[in-house]
C-alpha cells in the first residue's frame, strides 16, 4: 500500500493504543516505550534540577551586576548555552570529558538499585547536556524579571528607608 495509506492505519491504530510491533526486538513498541520511560523521567528530572539551581543564582548576579564584567560573562555564557545545540554539546562531553579525561563513563545507564554515585555518573553528561539550554533560557528570563522588579517604586522606598540591597533581592 501506499506510504500516506500506511501512516493513516498506523495513525489510527495509534489512536487506539496499539503503537505495532518493533522491528529491532519484535515486541510491541509499547511495552518498549514504558520500559525506558522511567529512564526517561529520571533524566528530565535532574536535567530541570541542575538547569534551575544554576540559573537562578547566574540570573539574580547577571542583574545586580548590570553592565559590569559578572553580567556580561553570564550573558555570553548564557548566548553559548542557547545557540550551541544539544548533540554538540554532548559530543564535546564525550570527547573531552569520557575519553580525554576519563572521568566519565562514554556509555550506558546505571539503575538506582545499583548505587546512587554510579547512576549520578552515568547522568551526569546527559544531564549537562540536556540542561544547558534550559539553563540558559531560564537564566536570560530570571536576569529580565529581576532588572524589571529592582526598577519598581516600591523597591525604591525599601531603599530609601535603608533596607539593605540583600535582603530587597531575597526578601521582594
Amino acid at each position: 500500500q501506499p506510504v500516506p495509506v500506511q501512516y493513516a492505519k498506523w495513525l489510527g491504530n495509534v489512536l487506539t493504543g496499539d503503537f505495532g510491533t518493533s522491528l529491532k526486538s519484535g515486541n510491541s513498541v509499547a511495552s518498549e516505550i514504558l520500559s525506558r520511560l522511567p529512564v526517561t523521567l529520571e533524566l528530565a528530572a535532574l536535567a530541570t534540577v541542575v538547569s534551575l539551581l544554576l540559573a537562578i543564582p547566574a540570573g539574580i548576579i547577571a542583574a545586580l551586576t548590570r553592565g559590569r564584567w559578572p553580567d556580561t560573562v553570564l550573558r555570553l555564557v548564557a548566548l553559548v548555552g542557547l545557540s550551541v545545540p544539544n548533540f554538540l554539546i554532548a559530543t564535546m562531553l564525550v570527547l573531552f570529558v569520557s575519553t580525554q579525561w576519563r572521568v566519565l563513563p562514554t556509555t550506558g545507564f546505571v539503575h538506582v538499585s545499583d548505587g546512587i554515585w554510579a547512576n549520578l555518573r552515568s547522568l551526569i553528561m546527559p544531564t549537562v547536556s540536556l540542561g544547558a539550554l534550559l539553563a540558559a533560557s531560564i537564566m536570560r528570563m530570571m536576569r529580565s524579571s529581576m532588572l524589571e522588579e529592582l526598577s519598581k517604586e516600591y523597591l525604591t522606598v525599601a531603599r530609601a528607608k535603608g533596607l539593605q540591597q540583600r535582603t530587597i533581592v531575597l526578601g521582594h
